[in-house]
């Protein structure tokens, strides 16, 4: 049997689909993020905890967070299920 180490540029055996709302994960506030200029690449570093960054991302938001309600939850929901359907992507869980 063959040697079976990872190699990371095999073909993902899985993906982890996740989102967040506008306003409800800022940069610099300790959970850390990626952004769109580098630090969203596997393996880079993140956006770790920087309370001034922080406070400067939520002053520059141009309206409140958005929380989704029940209706807003099912809709993605059912979008979410409804690409895994058409891609034949398999559908473990959903976290809601």
């Amino acid at each position: 049997m063959a040697d079976l180490e990872w190699d990371d540029n095999d073909w993902p055996l899985a993906y982890f689909i996740t989102f967040r709302t506008h306003g409800t994960w800022l940069h610099g506030d300790g959970r850390r993020a990626v952004d769109r200029h580098g630090r969203n690449i596997y393996g880079s570093p993140r956006i770790g905890l920087d309370p001034v960054f922080s406070v400067k991302m939520e002053r520059n938001m141009n309206s409140d967070a958005v929380i989704l309600a029940g209706t807003h939850r099912k809709i993605v929901d059912a979008a979410i299920r409804g690409v895994c359907s058409i891609r034949s992507y398999g559908f473990v869980a959903i976290k809601r």
